[in-house]
């Protein structure tokens, strides 16, 4: 059976490379409630998770739909297995299963922002800031030292949404200037606090670096 309606399979994509005869296959069929793309060429049908991370999947097409749609809104685990449960769903699965598959999609999304980073260049005028996080808890415990935090450094590009935030291991000079270098364009306006790292304190007013 045909779908008439594409636009309602949102994670389906607009072709598929032919597992046989490698030319792009834009017909959709529905075999056995999976989804598949026939070539018109051989007319040979490859699944839609053909030479992806979801080959070796066994749940069905509309499960992964709401698996991601769970994923993306913020729904741990538990909470899915917990809707998922009921016999009206229709669509039930246990809990370890779901969270294999929130592991896997954790693992996409990670990818997707380490190549995403690699090309980001920031340029204009930007801000940059740095900022320590912690939760402070008092103890009489000498050898527990609760006041651990994560430095965090920051880069927001004006006059658009652009922005990132990472953690770094100290805000010592060298380690923040990498990181400037690194994501920052040269000739580029930068706003800061005129902390000690930014700016040459040895001049008046201070001059950027």
């Amino acid at each position: 059976m045909e779908i008439e309606e594409k636009k309602t399979l949102t994670l389906l994509p607009f072709y598929k490379r032919c597992s046989k005869c490698s030319r792009l296959a834009y017909k959709v069929q529905i075999i056995e409630e999976e989804v598949f793309f026939e070539c018109a060429n051989c007319q040979t049908v490859t699944k839609w998770t053909y030479q992806t991370v979801l080959r070796r999947s066994r749940i069905s097409f509309d499960l992964i739909e709401k698996l991601v749609m769970f994923y993306l809104d913020r729904k741990t685990p538990l909470d899915v297995f917990s809707i998922l449960k009921y016999n009206f769903i229709a669509n039930s699965v246990n809990l370890k299963t779901i969270i294999s598959y929130f592991s896997l999609f954790d693992r996409i999304v990670m990818k997707f922002y380490l190549q995403e980073l690699d090309c980001l260049l920031f340029e204009d005028e930007v801000e940059i800031d740095e900022s320590y996080l912690f939760k402070p808890k008092t103890s009489y415990a000498p050898h527990r030292n609760y006041a651990n935090g994560q430095w965090i450094f920051g880069i927001f590009q004006r006059k658009s949404s652009r922005f990132i935030i990472f953690p770094i291991t100290s805000r010592e000079q060298n380690n923040l200037h990498n990181v400037i270098f690194k994501f920052i364009k040269t000739g580029t306006t930068i706003y800061s606090d005129s902390f000690s790292v930014y700016v040459n304190n040895r001049v008046f007013p201070k001059k950027q670096n």
